[in-house]
């Protein structure tokens, strides 16, 4: 006791000097449809790749000429320009000649935040969206080849201009050169380590400096903007990760979606930058192509949310030799007290899973013929029919764990996949030596599993 007292004190003394936890400040910029912009003078060449984070807060009509054309970047008016006509997201490019080229980047919803990329490579123009190309066009004559102005805005076709954005601008990234369409989809991924080659602006929710009206830049060329009625609003941007619950590898971000549900309105986002309210209590839809969807709900102060997605069919993976199927978790309508026949079922489509039958319908003698009628050609597979049986048990219990404790069929396919396809793996002939001390671990980790299984059921855990 008179150590641990003695320890306390030295922590008391010593916890003044200790550094604090740096924390990063985010802000998006919102622009109120009305006089607020953002303007700087950079030289961007004839070679441009333009990429922008932002989001509209109302579509209004075409006939509404102050409200209908929503800017995000404009150059010297309509030399370039990444704008949104209405619910359609547009980049505008003008030639030498005056001719107006307009390229589509998709329709656009309110709330919904978008990355819109417009790309300049000789007389090749195209649109990016969310990181995939959109649209493309060839140009007869080389384009800004005559604009020697090189003033950008932000939120507004200019200063004096009716063209003004109703909404957000969250980060902007600007090349003197032609990005490819690996590097643009690099950027989808990660926005804010984005590549360094030629970029030459770099506006990020971490570089908004409140104190002085500037958005920094953080490409190293000094192209820091001035902020003109701009208001920065302070967000919170955790990292997000999905993952394959029954593989646990990562989901790409291209095939995830995610949506935020705070105060009665609803937002899309970008899975890899999502901009969060600061300091709240949020909830956050989870989807991806072919797995069910999740929705989750997190205080938005934390660094990192990770989400694990179940598959929407599962198929129950084995050698080719053997026949397998899909299990429908539609269709599948598992409870817990579904009949140990359902149960058993699924286990039948692995190898070595008719091998429960008998073990746990408490059929002895059905199990000791089972046992010594198994086809021991599956050794051939790199199983060891010792082995599978051992893990089976296991692999059962954990089973029945999940079954009656989340009373939910997808933690117990997830699980058992987990439990079967790794263990079984461990309990191969190639481990030699180590299968003993090995499979005696799972099998003390199995007991203490249906250990647990049975006081959660009993009612004394």
């Amino acid at each position: 006791m008179r150590r641990l007292l003695v320890l306390l004190l030295i922590f008391a003394l010593l916890a003044p000097t200790l550094p604090a936890k740096a924390e990063t400040s985010y802000y998006a910029l919102s622009f109120d449809g009305e006089d607020d912009y953002v303007a700087v003078d950079i030289n961007t060449g004839k070679s441009l790749s333009v990429i922008v984070f932002a989001k509209v807060n109302k579509i209004y009509t075409s006939s509404d000429p102050n409200k209908g054309f929503q800017p995000f970047v404009s150059k010297h008016m309509d030399a370039f320009k990444l704008h949104a006509i209405t619910d359609l997201l547009r980049l505008s490019v003008v030639d030498n000649t005056s001719n107006v080229y307009s390229l589509s980047g998709g329709s656009i919803a309110e709330n919904e935040i978008v990355m819109f990329a417009g790309v300049v490579d000789g007389t090749t123009v195209k649109t990016y969206r969310d990181g995939v190309l959109y649209d493309t066009k060839e140009m007869s004559t080389y384009i800004l080849d005559d604009v020697d102005v090189d003033l950008l805005y932000f939120g507004k076709r200019g200063p004096s201009d009716y063209q003004q954005l109703d909404g957000n601008i969250y980060l902007v990234l600007i090349y003197s050169r032609a990005l490819s369409d690996p590097e643009i989809q690099q950027i989808y991924n990660d926005p804010t380590n984005p590549p360094t080659d030629g970029l030459i602006l770099f506006y990020a929710p971490d570089s908004v400096d409140t104190a002085n009206g500037k958005w920094l830049d953080k490409s190293g060329n000094g192209n820091d903007g001035t902020i003109y009625g701009a208001t920065a609003e302070r967000v919170s941007i955790p990292r997000l990760y999905v993952y394959d619950a029954n593989t646990s590898e990562q989901i790409a971000y291209a095939n995830v979606s995610l949506t935020l549900y705070f105060n009665n309105t609803t937002t899309g986002l970008i899975p890899s930058i999502p901009i969060l309210p600061w300091n709240e209590t949020v909830t956050l839809n989870v989807s991806a192509t072919n797995y069910e969807s999740r929705t989750i709900s997190t205080w938005t102060g934390v660094d990192l949310i990770s989400v694990y997605l179940a598959q929407d069919t599962v198929q129950l993976s084995v050698p080719s030799e053997f026949n397998y199927t899909f299990v429908d978790l539609a269709t599948l309508n598992v409870s817990a007290n579904v009949s140990l026949e359902k149960m058993l079922s699924l286990f039948h489509h692995w190898p070595g899973g008719s091998l429960l039958d008998g073990l746990f319908r408490l059929n002895v003698s059905q199990f000791i013929k089972d046992i010594f009628t198994f086809d021991i050609s599956v050794e051939s597979h790199n199983f060891s029919w010792v082995g599978m049986l051992i893990t089976g048990i296991i692999w059962f219990g954990a089973e029945l764990f999940a079954w009656f404790y989340f009373k939910n069929p997808i933690p117990v396919i997830a699980l058992g996949r987990v439990m079967y396809e790794g263990m079984a793996k461990f309990s191969t002939p190639a481990f030699e030596i180590l299968q003993i001390p090995i499979r005696a671990f799972f099998l003390y980790m199995g007991y203490l599993t249906i250990k647990m299984m049975f006081e959660k059921w009993s009612g004394e855990r």
